[in-house]
């Protein structure tokens, strides 16, 4: 498993170059700073945030069913997530994890998967795909 919590985003229109553009925009535009990730070989990439782990409850666990985290740090996330929506208006699919295998994907609207974050009822092991507005 991940070290820490991290939310994951992909999409097949995020190449290298991409990737980096927008996680440096991130350092000054985002409530949450996003990272690349690349693979050494081939074009795609993902970003990354730790925001949700740095907003971890007291009382989170990785086995529960849903993240806690703090008030403040779902709306953080949120915030992100949005900001995010915004670089990245084609398909991407999004997941919290600790690293375990994920084992559903839910077709979730933009606008849905900000209010999931902000209610607390973003599930580990589940991907999140959302289609361009």
């Amino acid at each position: 498993m991940s070290p820490d919590l991290e939310a994951i985003v992909r999409s097949p229109a995020l190449d290298r170059r991409r990737a980096k553009r927008i996680a440096a925009a991130s350092r000054t535009e985002s409530p949450a700073r996003f990272f690349p990730e690349t693979r050494l070989f081939g074009r795609s990439a993902s970003l990354v945030t730790r925001a949700a782990h740095e907003e971890l409850a007291q009382d989170a666990r990785p086995g529960a069913l849903f993240w806690s985290m703090t008030e403040h740090g779902r709306e953080r996330l949120a915030l992100a997530l949005e900001w995010l929506f915004e670089q990245l208006p084609e398909e991407l699919t999004v997941e919290a994890s600790w690293g375990e295998r994920l084992q559903a994907e839910k077709l979730v609207s933009r606008p849905e998967l900000a209010r999931i974050v902000r209610a607390g009822q973003l599930e580990q092991r589940v991907r999140y795909r959302l289609l361009p507005d």
